[in-house]
């Protein structure tokens, strides 16, 4: 059986510069949290991510995809399933994205709970637990949408248009109505563009927190 079944997913996601084994990554955000986080996959499994395989098999050497999957099991007031995605989109950046079951009615046949909007928060909280740890470049929380989507390109990772650079002030407010909760790290030189009115603001440490 799937480790995490139907839908819609609900998805806590960030971009993260590469600057460590992502092994080590990985126990840093398991360990992130008062949120008790269980991984279900050894060290050899995640060390799979840098094999990566061709994105095209007529063209092997011109572009290579590493990514992973991971199961989780973190311990909410209600526990539930997650799958954690690992994907490099650019040389030296990695986006990481926690999905869990996302609709407001329980699932009994999966064994999976609902997302009640009086437990919204402890999505929140997870999301800046994890700010805190890494402080991130940009993330956020969203219905079937990951971080990606604040470089608002079609392109197919890994590419260029996923870089630092490409995070402007106009690509993020065009996306960000897809998001409930946004964090965008102080490093992001748009961010004083950002437009922000009629939503919740608040400072985080060299960041800021949007809720939508």
């Amino acid at each position: 059986m799937n480790w995490l079944q139907g839908g819609p997913f609900f998805e806590l996601s960030f971009i993260i510069e590469d600057v460590e084994p992502l092994y080590q990554t990985i126990i840093r955000l398991v360990n992130s949290s008062t949120i008790k986080i269980v991984l279900h996959n050894p060290p050899e499994f995640i060390e799979e991510f840098y094999d990566g395989y061709p994105f095209d098999e007529d063209k092997p050497e011109e572009r290579i995809v590493n990514q992973i999957c991971l199961n989780l099991t973190v311990h909410f007031n209600r526990t539930r399933q997650s799958l954690l995605f690992v994907e490099r989109i650019n040389t030296n950046l990695l986006c990481f994205s926690l999905c869990f079951y996302g609709s407001e009615y329980d699932a009994p046949e999966w064994k999976q709970p609902g997302m009640r909007r009086a437990e919204h928060y402890e999505f929140y909280n997870l999301l800046r637990d994890f700010y805190n740890e890494f402080h991130f470049i940009i993330g956020g929380s969203a219905i079937e949408e990951d971080a990606k989507a604040f470089f608002d390109t079609n392109e197919c990772w890994p590419d260029n248009s996923y870089s630092i650079e490409k995070l402007t002030a106009e690509r993020v407010n065009n996306n960000m109505s897809t998001f409930n909760q946004v964090i965008v790290n102080n490093k992001l030189e748009s961010i004083s563009q950002l437009e922000i009115k009629n939503s919740y603001l608040k400072e985080l440490y060299e960041g800021i927190e949007i809720l939508l």
